[in-house]
């Protein structure tokens, strides 16, 4: 079975306490002390996660492939990125990224 690379929708938010980045199609996140220790821990999360599948059967394999976020962690994205992009934000900062993984086809 051939791997293809898929774009996974991602975001990062901090604060003075610190950061966390989650990928929402994944459902992984990462926490650290600076935006780029985040990003970079996610990428290597993800990386992981995707290294794992190739051990499992095709069958769990695509089904943890598809795993997403849960419901309120995407609203929480969605409604966070539309008030931050409409209000002042203090000490806080977001970004929102996409990476690719290599999953399985």
């Amino acid at each position: 079975m051939a791997n293809k690379r898929i774009p996974l929708r991602c975001y990062a938010e901090g604060n003075s306490s610190g950061w966390e980045a989650i990928c929402i199609d994944l459902d992984i996140a990462v926490h650290g002390a600076s935006f780029q220790e985040v990003y970079e821990s996610l990428h290597k999360s993800i990386a992981m996660y995707i290294d794992g599948l190739n051990e499992l059967p095709d069958a769990d394999k695509m089904r943890l492939v598809k795993r997403r976020a849960p419901f309120g962690v995407r609203m929480k994205h969605i409604l966070s990125h539309i008030v931050f992009m409409a209000l002042p934000h203090g000490d806080r900062d977001r970004h929102d990224f996409t990476t690719s993984g290599l999953c399985p086809s």
